[in-house]
């Protein structure tokens, strides 16, 4: 049975809920991808005990702000110091909750300096509960990226898919020079074939006995085809192999049927709030 949760929702679950360990698990992965990116031009992680921030001066990706844990008592002095971070660095930025927030009054503390209340929308599977795999498409051949030829390949894949000319060789660069095994986090790339032409793209992420799936794109003019559901089924028997039991991934609204009829039925719609010069502005009476 589908379940749709809301934003309303996400903000007031408890820590004991079944859903908090993949959201956890969810917010440590997309983490463990943004190590991986670190080393782009333009970019800066910072990491301590109160958030980890992606600022990006050379989009994609976005800059984002997650993993708050702040004590109440010095809540206010703490998100005042981290706008003024981000405004003296001219950027928008993206502030995601993956559950309960700490304090529980930051989502109002948020909207009251100026924030705008967004979703972001991730879809969960239970891989002990999907639904048979779907036909793969006989001329579609899938390869794991594995020399240097193929993240050629890979990378034309990702820029036609997400039309993304200037960003698919910062990606390509920032992952192809990393191990597959990275700081506790092991990870697979794979690109799909139509006779020699790279059409699908996808990254799978695995941790603790979750996985997370990224990068999946198609080529516009190959789409509704099958091949975006056969490479992520590729990806979740190779997850399941490993020992992984659920899953998870940020859905655009365009794949969200297709990740829902894979099994992904649970969706999450969890509140990111985004920041901006003029919204601080605007807040700021």
């Amino acid at each position: 049975m589908k379940k749709h949760v809301m934003v309303a929702d996400v903000l007031g679950l408890s820590d004991t809920d079944p859903l908090m360990p993949i959201l956890r698990a969810s917010e440590n992965a997309l983490a463990a991808v943004l190590r991986l990116l670190a080393d782009m031009p333009g970019v800066r992680v910072i990491e301590d005990t109160y958030g980890f921030r992606f600022f990006n001066m050379q989009m994609p990706p976005e800059s984002t702000l997650f993993l708050t844990r702040w004590p109440r008592e010095n809540a206010d002095v703490l998100l005042d110091a981290e706008l003024t971070r981000i405004e003296s660095m001219g950027l928008d930025i993206d502030w995601n909750l993956f559950g309960p927030p700490s304090p529980p009054d930051l989502p109002d503390r948020l909207l009251g300096r100026g924030l705008t209340a967004q979703r972001n929308l991730w879809l969960v599977a239970d891989f002990a509960a999907l639904p048979p795999a779907p036909p793969k498409p006989p001329e579609l051949r899938i390869v794991r990226v594995d020399s240097d030829a193929r993240w050629d390949d890979w990378q034309a894949a990702f820029e036609h898919g997400f039309n993304s000319e200037h960003g698919a060789p910062r990606y390509r660069k920032a992952y192809a020079v990393k191990p597959l095994d990275f700081r506790g986090h092991r990870r697979a790339h794979h690109v799909g074939y139509v006779g020699a032409r790279p059409v699908v793209c996808s990254s799978l992420l695995v941790a603790d006995g979750h996985a997370t799936f990224w990068d999946i794109a198609t080529a516009p003019d190959h789409r509704r085809r099958g091949y975006g559901a056969a490479i992520v089924r590729q990806l979740v028997d190779e997850a399941i192999q490993t020992g992984c039991r659920t899953g998870s991934l940020n859905s655009s609204a365009l794949g969200r049927s297709m990740y829902m009829a894979l099994g992904f039925e649970r969706v999450v719609d969890l509140p990111e709030y985004h920041w901006s010069a003029p919204a601080r502005m605007v807040g700021a009476k």
